[in-house]
């Protein structure tokens, strides 16, 4: 009697997935940026995995179809028309579930997309770069609908984890953001109190930045000095903080005695206080826009040195009240605070 044949079927079908991401475009303020003529042409993103639960895994650029070339593994975005705007957007499809779908037990591939740079190099998240002349911080974040996830660069995507009886192939959604930090420009006003001298040239300010160490300040750029109208101005600020001196106070004026810390953070926030202030509390302010420019407008007013009689002998003296009469005041973005110069020692000389 003949046996009956057992036939053994093989499913080869290997499980898969989908990586569908979209790219925004927005100002510190949050306000997107749809206008192209605003924004480069293209941007880079690579995929990446590696096997879960390895400890010697490391992420390795996925060998993807779109890829720009065997040398350039990563893919060019660029934005394409829908409906009534632009989009940018792109989708990694067909992404293996798992190291080998055919093991018994099987090892779970886990996701990431990265944005490169134009040389491939792997922007991570809150880093930022420079693209045609402007600076951008990079986010990434997950549809909230797909996972708890808010940063999947951090957590990873594992597609098997999305895959249910009903959607076998499950379609990840993740958003890259690029946010365009402006350069600010720092524009000092110089202005008399108390004397009909309502504007003054010829007073100089040095500006410094803070190294990245945190360890001392370097210059940027060179000296400014006031105009005829008491204006100085420092261009292209980007973020940091930075230690404004003035080095030479205008004819018959006392030189402020103390200098102003201008902190730019990480998304365009701008705070001050006084380098000698004990007091380790910075005050914010907005920068404003004028003339399509960011500034941080700063006034500083300083008070004239006094001619005063002198006593116990003929004639006037000259004296330079180092700080204990001056008040030098200024105006940083409406608020009004008080910046106290150095105190010095009264010099009285007599005319004999």
């Amino acid at each position: 009697m003949t046996k009956n044949p057992v036939v053994v079927f093989r499913n080869n079908n290997k499980p898969t997935g989908n990586i569908a991401v979209t790219k925004k475009w927005a100002k510190t303020d949050g306000t997107e940026i749809t206008d192209l003529k605003q924004l480069p042409g293209s941007i880079y993103l690579q995929l990446q995995r590696k096997a879960k639960d390895s400890l010697d895994a490391t992420w390795e650029a996925v060998d993807y179809s779109g890829n720009i070339s065997s040398l350039k593994n990563w893919v060019e975005v660029t934005p394409k028309y829908s409906g009534s705007s632009y989009v940018w957007s792109y989708t990694f499809t067909n992404l293996e579930q798992y190291v080998n779908s055919a093991a018994e037990a099987k090892v779970p591939w886990i996701y990431r997309v990265m944005e490169v740079n134009a040389d491939g190099n792997v922007i991570a998240s809150g880093e930022t770069y420079t693209v045609d002349g402007k600076t951008y911080r990079v986010t990434y974040s997950m549809d909230a609908s797909a996972g708890t996830a808010t940063d999947p660069t951090k957590t990873d995507i594992e597609l098997a984890a999305f895959a249910t009886a009903d959607v076998k192939q499950p379609t990840v959604n993740m958003t890259v953001t690029n946010t365009y930090l402006e350069e600010l420009n720092l524009k000092i006003t110089k202005k008399g109190k108390n004397t009909t001298d309502e504007l003054l040239p010829d007073v100089q300010f040095k500006l410094e930045k803070k190294n990245p160490d945190g360890t001392w300040f370097e210059p940027v750029g060179s000296s400014q000095s006031t105009d005829d109208k008491g204006i100085a101005t420092f261009t292209k600020l980007g973020q940091g903080t930075y230690r404004l001196r003035e080095t030479k106070a205008a004819d018959g004026y006392n030189l402020l005695g103390d200098s102003i810390l201008i902190e730019i953070n990480e998304s365009n926030q701008v705070t001050w206080k006084m380098e000698k202030e004990t007091d380790d509390h910075w005050e914010s302010i907005t920068p404003i826009t004028i003339e399509g420019n960011n500034v941080i407008p700063l006034t500083i007013y300083n008070t004239k040195q006094l001619i005063l009689p002198a006593t116990g002998g003929s004639g006037f003296g000259l004296v330079t009240m180092g700080g204990i009469a001056l008040m030098a005041q200024a105006i940083l973005m409406g608020t009004y605070f008080t910046l106290q110069c150095r105190k010095g020692d009264d010099k009285l000389r007599k005319k004999r």
